[in-house]
């Protein structure tokens, strides 16, 4: 069934896996060829963590040997968010697409796109308000990605776009910043939290952390409660003080859930379940940090 329309679906969508035509006959593709393999269609749909899409003006953001800065802004953002947060950003995967806007781009998080928006490279963005009539006449009025305020775009030569306006690259970075702490937790791994474990708690912590997760809670509750905690705004930079504080608390449930003849012939302690969210407030209670606020949890 040669023209059978799922056959013409299939071969729009994949077309690498489409039979090879030789002088009008198909011919099959052998299944070791690394193109042809279906198994990597499964690797292509594979999503990278942080994707940025940028139309045909914004390419030369991102390309350093036409003076691009936004490569070197997302460096110093990823120390940034690391340092404030307590967790690693992964690398960010920038590519163009035609079917932008020119002056637009759009951001994906795990291959879903969570925000988009316009800058004006070569101009810079001012408060509206500041300006006199006659510069508002000649400014390009926008809409700022990150807040959603109103902004003027005006020429970098004006002496006000030195004072107060911020760049296209700037104004880009500003909203990838506030979309990647709004999803951060979304980024925690059990391959990131491995390579937490490994080297935040590398000299002090990981025995500690190792009982926790053979006595009290496993490595996915435990993925689960560091993602509680980042929703809802607190930093996990001090691993070792988390790890603690949770094994305690999880101790003193589960000593309180047992009798004494329990630990009079050492039984093992009654290990009560835990969700994710008791787990990441009694981190807060033992720390001595606000309580969680359920409702912004479920607001994501």
């Amino acid at each position: 069934m040669p023209n059978h329309p799922l056959r013409r679906t299939f071969a729009k969508l994949f077309p690498w896996l489409a039979p090879a035509h030789r002088d009008g006959v198909a011919q099959e593709m052998p299944y070791d060829d690394p193109i042809r393999d279906p198994e990597a269609v499964l690797l292509g749909l594979n999503a990278p963590p942080i994707r940025v899409e940028v139309g045909s003006e914004l390419i030369g953001l991102v390309d350093a040997s036409s003076g691009g800065t936004l490569m070197d802004g997302i460096v110093m953002l990823r120390v940034k968010l690391a340092e404030e947060m307590g967790w690693v950003i992964p690398g960010v995967q920038f590519r163009d697409n035609p079917g932008l806007t020119p002056l637009g781009y759009r951001l994906f998080v795990w291959g879903q796109a969570v925000a988009e928006g316009i800058v004006m490279p070569g101009m810079m963005g001012v408060d509206p308000e500041s300006l006199s009539p006659e510069q508002a006449k000649a400014a390009r009025v926008g809409e700022r990605p990150a807040t959603g305020q109103l902004v003027a775009w005006i020429p970098q030569t004006l002496e006000q776009a030195a004072q107060q306006g911020v760049s296209a690259d700037e104004m880009l970075l500003e909203h990838l910043e506030v979309v990647l702490r709004k999803n951060l937790y979304r980024l925690v791994t059990p391959d990131s939290l491995s390579f937490a474990l490994d080297r935040r708690l590398r000299l002090y912590g990981r025995e500690l952390a190792d009982e926790l997760l053979s006595r009290f809670v496993t490595r996915g509750e435990f993925m689960l409660c560091l993602r509680e905690l980042l929703k809802a705004g607190r930093s996990v930079r001090d691993l070792p003080q988390i790890v603690e504080a949770l094994y305690t608390s999880c101790h003193e449930r589960c000593t309180r859930g047992s009798t004494p003849s329990d630990a009079m012939f050492g039984m093992a302690l009654q290990v009560p379940q835990f969700t994710p969210y008791d787990l990441a407030q009694s981190v807060c209670r033992q720390l001595g940090w606000p309580p969680l606020d359920e409702r912004l949890l479920r607001s994501h």
